[in-house]
């Protein structure tokens, strides 16, 4: 699914949830919250996954400017912890 398609998904869940009519039975209400928070969760990992990282928050090798400050991401090769010998 598209980004798109996802938020309108959700916008849809948000709508149907407002026009719900309230039932009396305070623990039917709060299980039906929680199972709406729930799929609402879902669909912005969703989201989140369509939409990608932001390049400002990827680890791709650069330099990247966030306002005054210049930040730069490198590749470094990873040292082998030394052996003690023991004896």
């Amino acid at each position: 699914m598209s980004a798109h398609a996802i938020a309108a998904e959700m916008r849809a869940k948000i709508r149907a949830e407002r026009r719900r009519r309230r039932c009396g039975d305070q623990a039917a209400e709060l299980e039906a919250r929680d199972t709406f928070c729930a799929q609402l969760e879902h669909g912005l990992n969703d989201l989140v996954r369509a939409i990608g990282t932001s390049e400002g928050l990827s680890l791709r090798v650069g330099e990247r400017v966030f306002g005054r400050r210049v930040v730069s991401v490198v590749t470094r090769e990873r040292a082998l912890p030394r052996r003690v010998a023991r004896g």
